[in-house]
Protein backbone atom coordinates (compact mmCIF):
# COMPACT_ATOMS: atom_id res chain seq x y z
CA UNK A 1 0.00 0.00 0.00
CA UNK A 2 3.07 2.42 0.98
CA UNK A 3 4.12 1.75 -2.54
CA UNK A 4 0.69 2.51 -4.38
CA UNK A 5 0.34 5.66 -2.20
CA UNK A 6 3.77 6.77 -3.05
CA UNK A 7 3.24 6.34 -7.12
CA UNK A 8 -0.19 8.18 -6.73
CA UNK A 9 1.84 11.13 -5.28
CA UNK A 10 4.57 11.16 -7.64
CA UNK A 11 2.08 10.90 -10.54
CA UNK A 12 -0.12 13.12 -9.56
CA UNK A 13 0.83 15.04 -6.54
CA UNK A 14 1.59 19.18 -6.70
CA UNK A 15 4.90 20.28 -7.38
CA UNK A 16 5.73 22.93 -4.77
CA UNK A 17 7.98 26.20 -5.68
CA UNK A 18 11.15 24.93 -3.50
CA UNK A 19 11.05 21.77 -5.93
CA UNK A 20 11.90 23.26 -8.93
CA UNK A 21 15.20 23.06 -10.16
CA UNK A 22 16.60 24.86 -13.57
CA UNK A 23 17.95 22.62 -15.85
CA UNK A 24 21.77 23.51 -15.83
CA UNK A 25 25.49 23.24 -14.61
CA UNK A 26 25.22 20.06 -11.86
CA UNK A 27 21.77 19.46 -12.62
CA UNK A 28 21.70 19.46 -16.26
CA UNK A 29 24.65 16.50 -16.00
CA UNK A 30 22.91 15.04 -13.53
CA UNK A 31 19.28 14.91 -16.33
CA UNK A 32 21.66 13.81 -18.79
CA UNK A 33 23.29 11.24 -17.56
CA UNK A 34 20.09 9.82 -16.13
CA UNK A 35 18.26 10.07 -19.98
CA UNK A 36 21.67 8.81 -21.16
CA UNK A 37 21.23 5.50 -19.03
CA UNK A 38 17.53 4.99 -19.92
CA UNK A 39 18.13 4.80 -23.14
CA UNK A 40 16.66 8.46 -24.28
CA UNK A 41 19.78 10.30 -25.39
CA UNK A 42 22.98 8.93 -27.01
CA UNK A 43 26.09 9.98 -25.39
CA UNK A 44 27.04 12.10 -27.91
CA UNK A 45 23.86 14.56 -27.56
CA UNK A 46 23.91 14.58 -23.88
CA UNK A 47 26.19 18.04 -24.40
CA UNK A 48 23.73 19.78 -26.55
CA UNK A 49 21.44 22.12 -24.46
CA UNK A 50 18.38 22.44 -27.22
CA UNK A 51 18.66 18.48 -27.61
CA UNK A 52 18.48 17.86 -23.61
CA UNK A 53 15.57 19.99 -23.00
CA UNK A 54 14.12 18.18 -26.45
CA UNK A 55 14.95 14.68 -24.79
CA UNK A 56 13.63 15.73 -21.05
CA UNK A 57 10.36 17.03 -22.21
CA UNK A 58 9.55 13.49 -24.56
CA UNK A 59 10.97 11.43 -20.85
CA UNK A 60 8.01 13.29 -18.88
CA UNK A 61 5.57 12.43 -21.74
CA UNK A 62 6.44 8.86 -22.19
CA UNK A 63 6.69 8.21 -18.51
CA UNK A 64 3.20 10.01 -17.67
CA UNK A 65 4.89 13.01 -15.76
CA UNK A 66 2.35 15.75 -17.29
CA UNK A 67 1.11 17.18 -14.31
CA UNK A 68 4.93 17.50 -12.89
CA UNK A 69 5.68 19.30 -16.24
CA UNK A 70 7.58 22.60 -15.88
CA UNK A 71 8.47 25.59 -18.34
CA UNK A 72 11.43 24.84 -20.73
CA UNK A 73 14.03 24.51 -18.60
CA UNK A 74 12.73 23.69 -14.93
CA UNK A 75 12.25 20.10 -13.81
CA UNK A 76 10.04 19.29 -10.61
CA UNK A 77 12.72 17.81 -8.17
CA UNK A 78 10.34 14.27 -7.59
CA UNK A 79 10.65 13.54 -11.45
CA UNK A 80 14.36 13.86 -11.03
CA UNK A 81 14.48 11.44 -8.23
CA UNK A 82 12.59 9.50 -10.17
CA UNK A 83 14.82 9.25 -12.77
CA UNK A 84 17.77 8.80 -10.60
CA UNK A 85 16.23 5.68 -9.51
CA UNK A 86 15.02 4.41 -12.84
CA UNK A 87 18.44 4.70 -14.54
Amino acid sequence: MVRIRDLHTLYLGETIAEGVLAVEGDVGKEVADALRRSGYISKQGASDAVLLLDTLSAYIRTENFEDREQQRGYLDLAVLDCMKGQA
